[in-house]
């Protein structure tokens, strides 16, 4: 059936969700050199996917792994350390970092417990909203690790494998709120948009609508050309998303709904 104006602008504003779930939520791990990136997506993926090492700027390139997390694909970014004064190749490396940061749904930031409450090298580059986990809570002193379980701070070592069913549970639960599809109100759930086709033909749909609504309110008769053009345009750009559409049927619709000519 045809789509009314205001459907087609409640599946437009879908946050991109459906692009997401064809793709994979996108979650990029920052912070200094060694504070355990590495070994967090290796216990995620269960795999030795990127190299861990004592010495820093072992990460150069952005690696990723694609997970299943809640039912829902995720594509966790490993990323290079953020430090100053690193060489080209470490630099290029952490410009990538920042890069994957900003592209990502979400962001997990890493720094060590030792360094807790976070001095300013360890909360350097760090951006509201977030994910902090602190690693090597095993090397932490009792009174450190007593004030970040005060806090409800995530502490995990990923070196003895301390609170990671934690981390995965947090994330899954992350990953399902911003993909909820679910619509407010009361209405029935949308499918999601997932293609950047499907969502430009739906926006040149109602942009053609849109025109006709604002033709149809002004002070003076709407002229039946432009209204006929407008139409046209809905009607190709609807038709190459969903295959032909009856134009009889559109006219129904904006003369029952709109009240045209009156």
């Amino acid at each position: 059936r045809v789509l009314f104006r205001s459907e087609i602008a409640d599946h437009l504003a879908d946050g991109h969700r459906g692009e997401r779930l064809r793709d994979g939520y996108r979650v990029a791990i920052l912070g200094a050199p060694n504070v355990g990136k590495s070994s967090l997506i290796n216990l995620l993926a269960r795999r030795d996917v990127a190299i861990v090492s004592d010495e820093p700027g072992t990460t150069r390139d952005v690696v990723e792994v694609h997970l299943d997390l809640g039912g829902f694909p995720v594509i966790i970014m490993d990323t290079a350390g953020l430090r100053d004064g690193a060489g080209a190749v470490e630099s290029e490396g952490i410009r990538r970092a920042l890069k994957s940061g900003d592209e990502a749904d979400l962001r997990i930031w890493m720094a060590e417990s030792r360094s807790y409450p976070e001095p300013g090298e360890a909360r350097a580059g760090r951006q509201e909203g977030d994910l902090l986990i602190w690693n090597k809570v095993d090397e932490a002193g009792p009174a450190d690790r007593a004030l970040m379980e005060k806090a409800g701070e995530m502490a995990i070592s990923a070196k003895q494998e301390i609170g990671i069913g934690a981390v995965i549970g947090v994330l899954a639960d992350l990953v399902k709120t911003d993909l909820e599809l679910s619509s407010a109100g009361g209405r029935s759930e949308l499918p999601g948009l997932t293609r950047a086709r499907h969502r430009m033909e739906l926006d040149a749909t109602l942009a053609s609508l849109n025109a006709i609504i604002e033709r149809s309110t002004g002070p003076t008769n709407p002229d039946s050309d432009l209204l006929a053009e407008d139409l046209r345009q809905a009607t190709r750009s609807l038709g190459r998303l969903t295959g032909r559409v009856d134009v009889e049927e559109i006219l129904d619709h904006i003369f029952r709904d709109f009240c045209i000519g009156k």
